[in-house]
């Protein structure tokens, strides 16, 4: 679409995702974006950050004619700001998670706004749209980064007869992830098949209480005795080489608007047990594809880790199921001329 429109970035100041939005050819502008948070120090600079950073953005729009502005997510005063000043600028309004996530009268708040003065409505998921009112005309469009391999598809059956089958846990060490869930569940499962190991790979940006969230996970195997069997890494690069390498991939998360995680591992064809949290149970097929256990619930994420752990046969069907349903269901070519339609319009 980059031959039809001119598309400017406004990224958070040092912004990981600066790099890479420049390197795909697109002009990026940096802002010193801040949103609410627990922290009472900064919801104090909160409005004065607001007001610096809408100064801002109306000079960009003046000076680059900017007919359109994309706001991701609904909690974003940005955009809604700049569209009562510029009513002429058409306000899409993109929401990316679940807005059960925030106390509930300042989501009201901010769905209400949103609602009210966007022009368009969309929804990265079917779960994130259960969460608006009936009345709300929310387009869903799915995000489907995913359109290429570098790596060979993975073969389960005589996979040089290997005595352990390998369950990895991706996902950034954050309290609510789910991986205390899986802690507790492999430790109940590693007791009826002594074969799976657990390994858990993500980050903690850099955050103490994420730190000490780790800190209770290594503590937790260790009083469930299985520290010898579960290993903590931290974040990878090569994503997809690091999932092709394990058997099972699981995802117990308490709450999840899609999961790109569970997406990359039903694509590059990884068996995948996942909570139905939200978005995640729109990316397969119970028992065909995947592996759907209930919130919170630990037997049911036992009985899922025993089941795909019992036979190669079964985790090559999932993986072959898993590959055919989100190349046809999530295809990158859909998502663009959605896109392009509401551009248009």
């Amino acid at each position: 679409m980059a031959k039809m429109y001119r598309f400017i970035f406004i990224l958070p100041v040092n912004s990981s995702a600066i790099s890479y939005v420049q390197s795909s050819g697109f002009k990026v502008i940096e802002l010193p974006l801040l949103e609410l948070s627990r922290r009472p120090l900064q919801n104090l600079i909160y409005f004065p950050m607001l007001i610096y950073n809408s100064v801002k953005l109306i000079v960009i729009a003046i000076k680059y004619e900017v007919k359109v502005i994309h706001i991701n997510d609904f909690y974003n005063m940005l955009g809604l700001i700049l569209h009562l000043i510029f009513p002429k600028i058409k306000l899409i309004t993109h929401i990316r998670i679940l807005p059960n996530r925030y106390p509930r009268l300042l989501k009201k708040f901010w769905l209400w706004v949103a609602e009210n003065l966007s022009n368009n409505f969309i929804c990265m998921s079917y779960a994130i749209k259960k969460e608006l009112s009936s009345n709300t005309k929310c387009e869903v469009i799915y995000d489907m980064p995913l359109d290429n391999e570098k790596y060979p598809a993975p073969k389960f059956l005589k996979l040089n007869n290997k005595s352990n089958i390998d369950l990895l846990y991706l996902s950034n060490y954050i309290n609510g992830k789910g991986q205390n869930y899986a802690i507790e569940a492999f430790a109940k499962a590693h007791r009826i098949n002594s074969t799976i190991k657990l390994t858990f790979v993500g980050g903690d940006m850099g955050l103490m209480k994420n730190k000490v969230y780790k800190n209770s996970l290594i503590e937790l195997s260790k009083r469930l005795n299985i520290e010898e069997y579960v290993s903590f890494n931290s974040f990878e690069e090569d994503i997809e080489r690091l999932i092709k390498n394990y058997d099972i991939v699981l995802n117990f998360s308490e709450s999840e608007s899609f999961s790109m995680t569970c997406l990359e591992a039903l694509y590059y064809g990884i068996p995948l047990i996942a909570t139905d949290c939200g978005g995640p149970s729109e990316l397969f097929q119970h028992l065909r594809s995947g592996y759907l256990v209930g919130n919170k619930n630990i037997d049911e994420m036992v009985e899922g880790i025993l089941y795909l752990s019992s036979s190669e046969i079964i985790r090559s069907e999932f993986s072959i199921n898993s590959r055919k349903y989100v190349r046809k269901k999530f295809r990158l070519s859909d998502t663009i001329l959605k896109f392009k339609e509401l551009y248009a319009n």
